[in-house]
């Protein structure tokens, strides 16, 4: 692993404990690469990335333009400074987001934050001209796919749509958030478009199903056991870490556990619990 890869997985640790990071599924990664091995895609880039639009379509004024670049807010698409500009749908697709997020009042230094904080979502080794990740979600929004820029207080960002968003709440709860719909942006940018996001409804989960799901998700469980009868879940036994306690700390907290301790060289390497609970 690169020192770049490390980095970027430490700090996605950091977010994701902090509450500030979508978990994407195995379905994100199916989507996402098989876009990116598609050979449509050159086609679909070269589509959101030619400059041809003025930004009239987000009702951005040139006044608001002028200052937002000053502050380092956008970026001047011309690359002399000179002459009309023209924007991509992808610069749009920024510009409308920031209008919409000047709406609650988040300022721009917030904004600065979060264009940089958007950049960093790609995952490095990223190949020059590859699909970005804000890309690939502006795409899933002109396929109707919810999807949806999130900025927290202090401009941190994320990108997700609306199954992964539903999920995370679930599941790993976000930090507060402002959440703007790339779909509705999307649609100022090309209104002769039906960009109309097709929901679909959530799978209801019973209690016991949903606390399977939760253990699945939690990273603290190295080992999951469910027992079922007549297909339902009545039986949950999970084998946990010893997050730092002592044996006797381990001993003295659980009336009911099995513990599992590996000694190397006359000291403890591995020290586990097995719990169990009735669903």
């Amino acid at each position: 692993m690169s020192s770049d890869q490390s980095t970027f997985q430490k700090e996605n640790l950091r977010r994701l404990r902090a509450g500030r990071q979508v978990v994407r599924g195995d379905g994100h990664f199916v989507r996402f690469y098989g876009l990116v091995e598609s050979d449509d895609l050159p086609e679909m880039l070269a589509a959101i990335r030619a400059k041809r639009f003025t930004a009239e379509r987000t009702d951005a004024s040139s006044r608001v333009v002028n200052l937002w670049e000053s502050e380092g807010v956008v970026d001047d698409p011309r690359e002399d400074g000179q002459g009309w500009r023209r924007y991509s749908i992808m610069d749009l697709a920024w510009l409308g987001s920031i209008m919409e997020l000047r709406r609650f009042g988040v300022p721009s230094s917030t904004l600065r934050e979060a264009k940089q904080g958007i950049r960093k979502l790609d995952p490095p080794g990223l190949r020059a001209g590859g699909l970005r990740l804000f890309e690939f979600y502006v795409l899933e929004a002109m396929q109707g796919v919810p999807a949806y820029l999130l900025v927290f207080e202090d401009g941190e960002v994320e990108l997700a749509n609306e199954r992964e968003y539903a999920n995370n709440q679930l599941f790993t709860p976000l930090a507060d958030h402002v959440r703007i719909s790339l779909n509705r942006v999307v649609q100022k940018i090309l209104p002769k478009l039906d960009l109309t996001p097709e929901y679909k409804p959530g799978v209801l989960v019973s209690d016991a199903e949903f606390k399977v799901i939760h253990a699945i998700r939690d990273p603290g469980n190295l080992r999951l056991r469910v027992k079922l009868k007549e297909g339902r879940p009545v039986m949950l036994e999970r084998e946990r870490a010893g997050d730092g306690k002592t044996l006797e700390e381990l001993l003295e907290e659980a009336d009911h556990t099995e513990l599992t301790v590996k000694r190397q060289d006359g000291k403890t390497v591995h020290l586990s619990q097995v719990l169990r609970e009735k669903l």
